[in-house]
């Protein structure tokens, strides 16, 4: 549990952890890379908090592809937060190692554009990540049974796109 994880304060933390991100971003424009994946990931927990779960697999996704540049494509589970919130709530191992491998791809081509997440997350262009807001909308807060299975039910989703790409129906 981080300093600003204090109940029914998510607004807050989320204000406080955007401002760090934000200085993260200016000090980087200064010099070379840095890595933020700390502010990213607990601006996911805040998201979790307040039971929005596309803002919470959004922030992770970007997480991981900070974590994905900083190990050059290897996201070592017990060195990253993002690792088993995504692994035990969204999607299987392999498709977090495929989207680290991919995140780092993207960066070692650009360089510029690898020092910033949301470009990475952007030029993975998947139908999946393109699909996603529409189911994961549709669940009321008020149904919600939980943050593992609101996550698991974003992730199928992704699957059916996953599958018919891979089929050639997409």
């Amino acid at each position: 549990m981080h300093l600003f994880s204090v109940p029914s304060r998510p607004y807050e933390a989320l204000q406080i952890f955007w401002s760090l991100y934000r200085h993260m971003l200016s000090a980087q424009d200064q010099s070379q890379r840095a890595h933020k994946g700390m502010p990213l990931v607990w601006m996911s927990d805040s998201f979790r908090e307040l039971g929005c779960p596309l803002h919470q697999l959004r922030f992770l996704m970007l997480t991981l592809a900070e974590d994905a540049v900083r190990g050059s494509g290897d996201v070592v589970p017990y060195s990253t937060g993002a690792y088993h919130r995504l692994v035990w709530t969204a999607f299987p191992d392999s498709e977090f190692r495929r989207y680290a491998i991919r995140f780092f791809e993207l960066a070692r081509v650009n360089p510029k554009v690898g020092m910033f997440p949301e470009a990475l997350l952007q030029d993975v262009r998947e139908p999946a990540l393109c699909s996603i807001s529409l189911e994961a909308t549709r669940r009321p807060r008020w149904q919600s049974t939980g943050t593992a299975r609101s996550l698991s039910h974003v992730m199928h989703a992704w699957l059916p796109h996953q599958n018919a790409r891979a089929d050639g129906l997409v």
